[in-house]
Formats: structure tokens, sequence, C-alpha cells
């Protein structure tokens, strides 16, 4: 077989996580092959790509969020001077509280020096005469949003250009194991890398692992009404995307539903949206929905991400179940898994698989 088709790595998936693993394996000198379906519908596609340190009703604080955020910025910037394109916007997040206990949690973060970097001005209510702001709200810091689809256009680019891409859907049972390495289609590597998003749950070498797949819907809309450039979340976040001073183009979202995986955007779905930005938005403005998304989220049982070879077949591999946050976390883990590959660097339990393989 020839050279041409010969490479260290195989990675089946150009979605954020097989992109960003891709770049740090070929900083290290690594032969690699990417290997995706090119489905316009995927959730790295879909999502907003919102990095925010701080979430969920209680404010809670991520384990390891400064180290997150210092890789982000520094793999995020990189790409930026490589590809001379703006991936990364910083925006603050302004934080809408939905009752008395939101802003009480939130004003007893601002006292914790731990919270210091994230948290800031405290709003009292109607402050922004375009929002349903009746508890006051406040100010996230070391916030914004990545364009993961300009991203992605932009890798598929350079890969192709490195000859490092492969337009294709892989059947799973095409991969022959062999005492060197596994070849798909020809393509040889010593190692196949499964970045495949939700769609791991029903790989058959990794589907012991705990998926949680949810599915997300989120609408690209417009509305009649100047609103601030800051991303706002009231439990749903809106991104603006365009400001004039008479009306805001702006991404919305999003549904959570574990149980209806199918990739299908639903009038129920709309609806609930539709709703949750009336909440939201003041007054009778009028809003025009310009498109409706749907992106399935690789979640996991205990999320943190699946990491590691697979425990009995070392030359299949698995960088998956980023969740909702992959745009904060796959710069860190990416590099770390990259640098547990080529120099055999250590993996931490949590979020190493061998952690499910013995259940």
């Amino acid at each position: 077989m020839s050279n041409h088709h010969q490479f260290d790595y195989i990675i089946i998936g150009q979605g954020l996580a097989g992109s960003l693993l891709a770049w740090q394996l070929l900083q290290l000198q690594q032969r690699i092959l990417v290997i995706d379906n090119a489905e316009k519908n995927t959730a790295s596609r879909v999502a907003a790509g919102i990095i925010n340190p701080v979430t969920g009703l209680r404010l809670a604080k991520m384990a390891l969020v400064e180290s997150y955020l210092s890789e982000a910025n520094s793999l995020y910037s990189m790409l930026e001077d490589f590809f001379t394109t703006t991936f990364f916007q910083s925006r603050k997040i302004l934080r809408v509280f939905n009752s008395i206990d939101e802003k009480q949690q939130f004003e007893s973060r601002l006292k914790d020096p731990a919270f210091r970097p994230f948290l800031k001005t405290l709003h009292p209510a109607h402050s922004f005469s375009c929002l349903n702001d009746n508890f006051g709200s406040g100010t996230q810091l070391c916030t914004g949003y990545i364009n993961s689809q300009l991203l992605l256009d932009k890798m598929i680019a350079f890969l192709k250009d490195n000859n490092a891409y492969l337009e294709k859907s892989i059947e799973r049972s095409a991969l022959t194991q062999n005492p060197d390495g596994v070849t798909i289609d020809n393509y040889r590597a010593k190692t196949i890398i499964f970045c495949e998003g939700y769609r791991a749950s029903t790989n058959p070498w990794f589907k012991w692992l705990p998926f949680t797949p949810v599915k997300g819907e989120i609408l690209n809309a417009t509305v009649q009404t100047p609103l601030s450039k800051d991303i706002i979340n009231n439990g749903n976040w809106l991104l603006p995307t365009i400001n004039t001073d008479t009306h805001t183009q702006f991404k919305f979202g999003a549904t959570y539903d574990r149980d209806n995986l199918s990739r299908v955007a639903t009038r129920q779905g709309q609806e609930t949206l539709v709703k949750a930005i009336r909440r939201l938005i003041r007054n009778d403005a009028k809003i025009k929905i310009q498109e409706h998304l749907v992106g399935i989220r690789p979640c996991t049982r205990d999320r943190m991400p699946f990491i590691g070879l697979h425990p009995q077949n070392p030359k299949l591999a698995i960088f998956n179940g980023f969740g909702s946050k992959g745009a904060l976390l796959i710069p860190y883990y990416s590099s770390l898994f990259a640098r547990h590959l080529v120099f055999a660097e250590s993996i931490p339990k949590n979020c190493h698989i061998n952690r499910y393989w013995d259940e």
C-alpha cells in the first residue's frame, strides 16, 4: 500500500472536538486524516458556542475553570492568528433573574472572592427598557462565544490543503484491525479516534459508555427593538448577532429534550422558544423567526467528557461527551488527549473512559 494512505491517527468526525484534536495532533507533527460525512445540521454547527464559566440556577463555578479559560484563550488566539479570522467574540452576559432567590444567590456570590473575576454589577429591577427584568439582573464576565461554524469551515479548507480530509460516510463494519494498526477503506493508521458526537452512543466499541444525548432546538430571529450587545440569559440564552437602532437579529435557545432524539425541528419546540422570548423581551415588539435549527448534544451521565483508548482494544479511541460546553472544554481536553496519545502523558480518572469499564 502506498505511503500516501498511511497515517498516525484517523479521526472520525469533524465537529469542534474532531477539528481541535486534529489541530493539536498536527502541532505535534503527527500525520492525520479526518473523515467526515459533511452533514450540515450537526450540534457543533448549530450551537451558539457560548463560553460561560458560571452557570445554572446556583451559579456554580466549574472545577478547573481557570485552566479551561486559559487553554481556550490561547488556542482560539492561535487559530485566529493562523487563519487571520476572528472566531471568538468577547461579550458580557446579562443574567436576568426570575426570582428573589436568584437575585440573592447572585448577591452572595458577589461577596465570594472565588467569584470575583466572573461576576460584577448588580442592576436593579427595570434597568433595561426592552427586557422583563422585574427581579433585576447581574453582569457576568470572562464570557463570550465562538463562531464555530466559521471555525469548522476554515478548518476543513486547511485540512483539505494538507491532504488530511476525506468527505465520506464511514461504515463502522469497514474497519479492520491488524497487528500494527487499523484500516478503514484502504486508509491505515496506528489508531482511530471517534469524535462522532451523540452518534457514539451506537458505536459498537463504545456504546457501553453512559451517554445521555439531549436534543436542543434553537431559533434565528429578529425583533423590532434594539437590544444590548451583551448575551442575555434568564435560563434561556439570547445571543445578538446584528444590532441596529431599530432591530436586533439574534440566536435564541435552547430546548432540552431527552426523550425525542429525532433531528426534526418541532412545532412544540418553536412554540416553547417563542413563549420564552416573549417572557424575556418586553412589550409587543414584533418577532420574526428566520430559521429553526436542531442539534443533539453529546451529554454524559456524570457531565464529564469520555476520553481514552479502548481498554481492550487500544487501537480504538474516543474523544467525546462535551455536552453543551464544548467551546469552553474542548481546547483544554484536546491538548491533554493529544499529549496522552503522542507522549503517553496521563489522563485524569474523572474524564478517562476507564471509569465506566468495570461497571
